[in-house]
């Protein structure tokens, strides 16, 4: 039987499965939703970091992880499971070193320790036995549920929108239309007019 008890306390570790830009740094909002949250460990490459509020903060100020790094450790969580139904809400926002930002949500339940108990008893005989009975014994085992890392891994960021140049309206259009036509047809009269008055005076 799955338990989730008060006292039983888990480490999650949280890894990026591959930087290609870098790391700048990152921002990570937990909601622990029937746990709490009791420590937090960050990595070394996080020479600037902070931890208030369920938010924990992060900056690779030395640019200790380059690009194409793999497996990056992002923070080590101790969580307290305090009912059946533990889990954390995690959503994290990943600077690299170019400037271009990933955004990841996870969920991560969290199982409490497993406890299983068998008894064996060995059966009273209906006569009176030659030699002593062997008492009961009670055998119980522990299975200690750790999570494995969780890895977060990023997703391209989404295409960059369109960006459309407005156009006049098709009004305003028909307007210039009827203007230069008129242009055009009062210089070509013009210039017919011209051209006759001077093959006149010759």
């Amino acid at each position: 039987m799955n338990t989730s008890e008060s006292g039983d306390v888990y480490e999650v570790s949280l890894l990026l499965d591959r930087a290609d830009g870098g790391l700048s740094g990152y921002i990570m909002n937990i909601t622990a939703k029937g746990c709490e949250v009791t420590a937090v460990d960050f990595p070394q490459w996080a020479a600037l970091k902070d931890w208030n509020n369920n938010v924990a903060k992060a900056v690779d100020l030395k640019d200790d992880v380059r690009p194409g790094a793999t497996n990056v450790p992002l923070v080590t969580l101790r969580v307290r499971a305090l009912n059946r139904e533990a889990a954390l809400e995690i959503s994290v926002r990943i600077d690299d070193d170019s400037g271009k930002i990933t955004f990841e949500k996870i969920s991560i339940p969290i199982k409490a320790e497993t406890t299983a108990t068998s008894t064996a008893t060995t059966p009273q005989p209906t006569t009176q036995p030659t030699t002593p009975t062997t008492p009961s014994t009670s055998r119980t085992t522990t299975e200690t549920w750790e999570p494995p890392p969780l890895v977060i891994r990023t997703t391209p960021s989404p295409t960059s929108p369109t960006i459309h140049t407005p156009t006049a309206p098709r009004s305003q259009i028909d307007m210039w239309q009827v203007v230069l036509w008129v242009v055009v047809g009062v210089a070509f009269f013009s210039l017919a007019y011209l051209l006759t008055k001077y093959i006149l005076s010759r």
